[in-house]
């Protein structure tokens, strides 16, 4: 599981504290904890941006805070778990963090299913591609693909092109997408290719399992983080639940 906890020692810190402080120490110390924690998100943020190339906001924000509280005092760190219709954040930092191979995304799935893909192929960008600022292609063009390859599992007309309007189109100046599946070469090469007009071009690439290195050094980071900023918070935090207490007794 993908997750660092923050804790400490309270009763040690209680020992060290005259009375008039003590009793404000486990407010103070829940939210020491929580802040670390959120410490530790924005370094984990600030590190992504060094060794990812040009991450998305959604990349971004794929940690979160399980905040502490009274009945249980550690705050974590996880990733997000929900993804929409994307790929969870669990699965696709998992390589960044611990290497090694990853996880298919949703197209790689669904054109796994519909026959063009290997079970241990993966794509990547064609030279026909268009990139968006982030160096991705968009989730449009994804849908766009999927429709006219039928590689939704909606049956009907609701996201799969109909081969009757797939001839229709072919009248308009529209991009045709078209598979050439793992295998079944025919003068190109695997792949996702666009036709428009007379022209063609590849737009997505079969590869082989891509295997990677360890790069956002997660645990090394809450480590680093949380020795370095808990006893600034909690001192911050003591000292403003006590002053709190003061202005309430006056």
């Amino acid at each position: 599981m993908i997750n660092f906890q923050v804790k400490h020692d309270i009763p040690k810190l209680q020992a060290q504290l005259d009375a008039l402080t003590r009793k404000h120490v486990p407010d103070a110390f829940i939210v020491a904890l929580n802040r670390t924690a959120y410490d530790v998100v924005f370094s984990l943020k600030r590190q992504m941006r060094e060794v990812f190339d040009r991450p998305t906001s959604f990349a971004l924000r794929s940690f979160y805070v399980d905040s502490a509280k009274s009945s249980r005092p550690i705050a974590y760190v996880r990733p997000k778990d929900e993804a929409g219709k994307g790929t969870r954040a669990v699965n696709y930092m998992h390589p960044g963090i611990y290497g090694g191979d990853r996880r298919g995304k949703r197209h790689e799935v669904l054109l796994r299913r519909r026959g063009y893909l290997g079970g241990e192929r993966f794509t990547t960008p064609g030279p026909g591609a268009t990139l968006n600022a982030y160096g991705n292609i968009s989730a449009s063009t994804y849908v766009g693909i999927l429709s006219k390859l039928g590689a939704f599992p909606e049956s009907g007309s609701t996201m799969n092109v109909s081969e009757e309007s797939r001839k229709r189109s072919r009248f308009k100046r529209q991009a045709q997408y078209f598979g050439i599946p793992d295998g079944r070469e025919k003068g190109l090469r695997p792949g996702v290719y666009k036709r428009v007009g007379k022209g063609i071009t590849r737009v997505l690439n079969f590869i082989a399992s891509p295997t990677y290195s360890p790069r956002l050094l997660f645990g090394q980071i809450g480590k680093r983080v949380s020795d370095l900023r808990f006893t600034p918070n909690f001192n911050k935090a003591l000292g403003d639940v006590v002053a709190r207490a003061l202005r309430r007794a006056a």
